[in-house]
């Protein structure tokens, strides 16, 4: 146990590169695109237009398929990529 504690205290320690911090925003920036633009929750926003139970069919038909949410909507044809994207556009974009 006291090997385990001498080790974290040694990383913890250390200096991170010069850059170190620069990349790791630029990343988490990415990764929080990329999640929201993969999120399922975005589902919602489509309530409005095709309904609750279409909408969660979209969804189960996502995570089933393992592809994204717009794939899934416009596979069903039960809304066209135009009315998708004014729908979630403009929710991806407040995001990424």
């Amino acid at each position: 146990m006291n090997n385990t504690l001498k080790d974290s205290n040694r990383i913890a320690t250390r200096k991170p590169p010069p850059d170190f911090v620069e990349s790791l925003g630029a990343l988490s920036e990415k990764r929080v695109a990329d999640c929201v633009r993969n999120s399922i929750s975005l589902v919602a926003a489509l309530v409005p237009v095709i309904g609750f139970g279409r909408a969660s069919k979209i969804a189960y038909k996502a995570i089933d398929d393992g592809i994204t949410l717009r794939q899934a909507a416009l596979a069903t044809g039960w809304i066209d990529e135009m009315t998708f994207d004014q729908i979630l556009g403009h929710t991806m974009a407040a995001f990424c």
